[in-house]
């Protein structure tokens, strides 16, 4: 079977786009902006802006001791 290119890091969308039409890469990931933007399928395909304000330390941690705090906190693009 053929050997498959994931990139992660950093990209913007018409970055990952353009690495996967050139044929560089089989397909793109992106890990912080799905925990920054819960509609991150639905901002791409609409060509909205993505919440570029994450706060990482609230990806994998709990803050204060408050686990309500982070991956829910962020939220939809308004329409």
């Amino acid at each position: 079977s053929p050997t498959r290119v994931f990139i992660n890091g950093g990209l913007n969308s018409d970055e990952a786009e353009s690495l996967i039409s050139e044929g560089v890469v089989d397909a793109a990931v992106f890990g912080c902006l799905w925990l920054g933007n819960p509609d991150l399928q639905w901002r791409l395909e609409n060509d909205v802006p993505v919440n570029g304000n994450l706060d990482f330390k609230t990806f994998y941690d709990i803050v204060d001791n408050d686990p309500r705090v982070g991956y829910s906190d962020y939220a939809e693009a308004a329409v």
